[in-house]
């Protein structure tokens, strides 16, 4: 697959808050396991993936936060602004990477600038 002919695929993603103003953030699942999970290096994201054709973006994010969480029970306190881009590196091209890697942190650094005073106006309430 040549990177010149794959457009940007517009995904979702959510940032759950508890009532403590802090953010849920889960473990990917390792493919494969080892006698020692200690050993296996799993990275850690919020829940996101693509959104469907003729899907809302909210719609999107709480159809993607129920199938890598089953949380239903949500309220939307914030939106980033503006769409956050990522390139895929040349070798993850054509595939799904198994594990997040570094080329989404600046992505998160933009996604935890934009959501940063969540946490203090949850425990404000």
């Amino acid at each position: 697959m040549k990177r010149e002919d794959m457009p940007y695929r517009d995904c979702v993603g959510a940032a759950v808050f508890n009532r403590d103003g802090r953010v849920f953030v889960g473990r990917r699942k390792p493919d494969k396991m080892l006698e020692d999970a200690s050993e296996v290096a799993a990275p850690w994201q919020m829940p996101q993936g693509g959104i469907d054709k003729g899907e809302e973006p909210y719609a999107a994010a709480l159809r993607e936060l129920f199938e890598e969480t089953s949380i239903r029970s949500v309220e939307p306190v914030a939106e980033v602004p503006g769409w956050i881009y990522y390139d895929l590196p040349d070798e993850a091209l054509g595939i799904l990477p198994d594990l997040i890697v570094p080329f989404k942190r600046e992505a998160y650094q933009q996604i935890v600038a934009a959501l940063a005073d969540i946490p203090a106006r949850i425990r404000a309430g």
